[in-house]
């Protein structure tokens, strides 16, 4: 799946959005999941999405990863 840079207006907004929500996130060293958690349920809120892990996995291409689950 390519990855389009987001824009800094774009993360702002969905920044805002995604912190309404709370957000599991696992990182592993084939793929990095992740998926809204309803907290009074204790279970996902939505459907886990599974990105591979960049190689090399430096943190900014981690980092890049991580905001994507977030957009989500």
């Amino acid at each position: 799946m390519p990855r389009q840079p987001a824009t800094a207006a774009s993360r702002t907004s969905r920044s805002r959005a995604a912190s309404d929500v709370p957000v599991g996130i696992d990182f592993g060293g084939s793929g990095i999941k992740g998926a809204p958690v309803d907290l009074a349920e204790g279970e996902f809120a939505a459907d886990r999405v599974r990105i591979d892990t960049p190689q090399p996995s430096t943190p900014d291409a981690v980092a890049e990863v991580f905001a994507e689950l977030l957009e989500g």
